[in-house]
C-alpha cells in the first residue's frame, strides 16, 4: 500500500495532476483561469529540471511525428493565402508539444500511466462537484456554453474525463476504485447529455463497444453478442431518461434530426447541420484550389471569412479531414494521419490492455475526427495521444555530453 501511494504522489507526476485538473475547473468562477497557465509552465519547467539534473532527454516517435506537422505549418506561410491568420496560429501548435515533450520526460512506467488516468477522471468527477457548487447547471444555454465558452469544448473535457475512467476499470482490478469510476461516468454522463453534444454522448460507448471488441480478440461472435445488448439497452435507458426529464428537448430534437439524416431524409436538418454541411463542402472545394500542399495552416478560417458576411475569422469545418486538406492540402493530410496508420498497425494484432486501449483510441477519435478538428491540439486531447504514445513505442534515451 505504502509503495502504491509513493508511486502515485511522485512530484514528477504532481504537477502533471495539477495540470490535468486546472485545466478542468479553472474557470470563473470556480478560479480564475491563469491557474492553467501556472501549471502548464510547472509541468514545462519540472521537466527541464529533471533533463538537467539527470543529463538525458527521452523521444519518442509521437514527439518526431508532433514535430513534422508543425515544421509544415511553418513552412506553409510561405505561400499561405493568409500570412498573420498562420502565424497567430502558430503559438497553439508550439504549447501543446512543448507540453507532450515535457509529459515524456515525467513519465517512467506504465504505472506512471495508468495514474494520470485515473487523475483525469477524478478531474470531471470534481468538475461535477463544483458545477453543483457554484450553480452552473442553472443554465438556459447548452450546458458549459457559458462555464467554457463553447459547449462543444466543454463536452471534449467531460468525454476525455468519460474515457479515462473507463481505461481504469478496464486496467484496474480494485473493486472500491470500480465504484468510484462509475460514479464519475455517470456525473459526466450528466453533464454530457445537458451540453447536448451527440457525438460526445456516443463516443464513450462506441469506445466501451471497441475495446470489448478489441479484448475479444475481433471474434463477431461476441461482436454479436455485445451489438444486440446494446441495441435492446439504450433506446430503453434513453427512454426512461426522456421521461424523468433528464434530457433536454433540444438534445431529444437534435438526435430525432440525426436518424431522420441517416434516413436520408434531409429535409430535417437543423441550422447548425446545414451550415456544418455548407463549411464541409466549402473547405473541399478550397481544398481543391491548392491540393498538393494547401492553403496554409488556419486558412479556413480566413478563406470562409471571405464568403462570410460579418467577415469574421474564427471559424473552422468542424470535420478534421476537411480542415487538413485545405489547410495543408495531401502532404500534410498524409503526413498527420501516418501517426495514426502506424500506431493502429502496432497495436492491432498484439492482445496487451494497453495496445488494446490505444488501438480503441485512435478508432474512435477517427469517427469523432468527422464532427471535430482535433488537428488544432487541444492540450488534453494531446496529453491522451501522447500517453498512448509512450505505451507503444519505447522511449529513445539521449544522453547530454558535458562541454
Amino acid at each position: 500500500m505504502v509503495d502504491n501511494v509513493t508511486s502515485f504522489f511522485k512530484p514528477r507526476l504532481i504537477v502533471i495532476y495539477l495540470y490535468i485538473l486546472f485545466s478542468f475547473i479553472a474557470k470563473p468562477p470556480i478560479m480564475p483561469e491563469i491557474y492553467v497557465t501556472y501549471s502548464l509552465y510547472l509541468v514545462i519547467g519540472y521537466a527541464m529540471l529533471i533533463i538537467v539534473k539527470d543529463k538525458t532527454i527521452y523521444w519518442n516517435k509521437f514527439l518526431t511525428w508532433s514535430l513534422s506537422i508543425m515544421a509544415l505549418c511553418f513552412f506553409s506561410t510561405i505561400y499561405a493565402k493568409n500570412m498573420s491568420v498562420t502565424f497567430d496560429r502558430i503559438y497553439y501548435l508550439f504549447i501543446p508539444i512543448a507540453l507532450s515533450f515535457a509529459i515524456t520526460q515525467l513519465i517512467t512506467s506504465e504505472k506512471d500511466i495508468k495514474n494520470i488516468l485515473i487523475v483525469l477522471a477524478i478531474a470531471g468527477g470534481i468538475l461535477y462537484i463544483n458545477m453543483l457548487k457554484y450553480g452552473l447547471f442553472e443554465t438556459t444555454e447548452r450546458l458549459g456554453q457559458e462555464f467554457a465558452g463553447n459547449a462543444n469544448a466543454f463536452a471534449s473535457m467531460v468525454l476525455f474525463s468519460t474515457i479515462a475512467a473507463m481505461c481504469t476499470i478496464y486496467l484496474s482490478k480494485n473493486k472500491i476504485l470500480w465504484i468510484v469510476m462509475i460514479a464519475i461516468i455517470i456525473a459526466n454522463y450528466h453533464m454530457l447529455i445537458l451540453s447536448e453534444g451527440r457525438k460526445f454522448l456516443i463516443a464513450p460507448l462506441l469506445f466501451l463497444f471497441i475495446l470489448m471488441f478489441k479484448s475479444s480478440g475481433f471474434k463477431f461472435n461476441r461482436l454479436a453478442i455485445i451489438g444486440i445488448v446494446a441495441i435492446i439497452a439504450i433506446p430503453i435507458i434513453w427512454n426512461i431518461l426522456v421521461n424523468i426529464n433528464v434530457v433536454p428537448d433540444t438534445l431529444v430534437r437534435r438526435i430525432e434530426m440525426t436518424f431522420a439524416i441517416l434516413e436520408g431524409r434531409s429535409g430535417y436538418m437543423g441550422e447548425g447541420d446545414l451550415e456544418r454541411q455548407r463549411m464541409i463542402v466549402k473547405g473541399f472545394d478550397y481544398f481543391t484550389m491548392s491540393p498538393i500542399w494547401g492553403n496554409g495552416h488556419a486558412n479556413f478560417s480566413y478563406l470562409f471569412s471571405l464568403e462570410d458576411t460579418g467577415g469574421h475569422i474564427g471559424h473552422f469545418s468542424h470535420n478534421n479531414y476537411i480542415e487538413l486538406l485545405c489547410n495543408l492540402g495531401i502532404i500534410g493530410f498524409l503526413v498527420y494521419y501516418a501517426f495514426y496508420y502506424k500506431t493502429l498497425k502496432s497495436t492491432a494484432k498484439i492482445q496487451t490492455k494497453a495496445n488494446n486501449i490505444v488501438f480503441t483510441y485512435i478508432i474512435v477519435l477517427m469517427i469523432l475526427e468527422f464532427g471535430i478538428v482535433s488537428y488544432y491540439l487541444f492540450y488534453l486531447l494531446q496529453i491522451l495521444i501522447c500517453i498512448a504514445s509512450l505505451a507503444i513505442f519505447d522511449r529513445k534515451k539521449i544522453k547530454i555530453q558535458k562541454t
